[in-house]
């Protein structure tokens, strides 16, 4: 299981908020990724319920109870009228026993 942090406030989050950003412009967002778990997550793969949001950097692999750092990027296409929150998905294979 994945525990997803606001690296900056330390909180625990289910979603990214962004905040308003001009056209033209990105905002990077920093999030720590803690793998809580008993099993190493292999192959990770983040996904947004916005196709503008792309990840910028994440950890392919999570050994049981190890954190990374995942950072998103937000470049908006139209003028946003409200700052974005999207949510956060990811899929992983599961490696079960001793880390290799």
């Amino acid at each position: 299981m994945l525990k997803f942090y606001d690296k900056q406030s330390g909180k625990e989050i289910d979603s990214v908020r962004f905040g308003i950003v001009r056209v033209g412009e990105s905002k990077i967002v920093d999030l720590t990724v803690e793998n809580t778990g008993n099993s190493t997550l292999l192959d990770m793969k983040f996904l947004f319920d916005n196709p503008e949001v792309e990840v910028v950097k994440a950890p392919v692999r999570l050994n049981k109870k190890e954190s990374g750092l995942l950072s998103v990027k937000w470049l908006p296409r139209l003028k946003p009228d409200r700052g974005l929150q999207c949510s956060l998905k990811f899929t992983a294979d599961e490696l079960f026993g001793e880390d290799i």
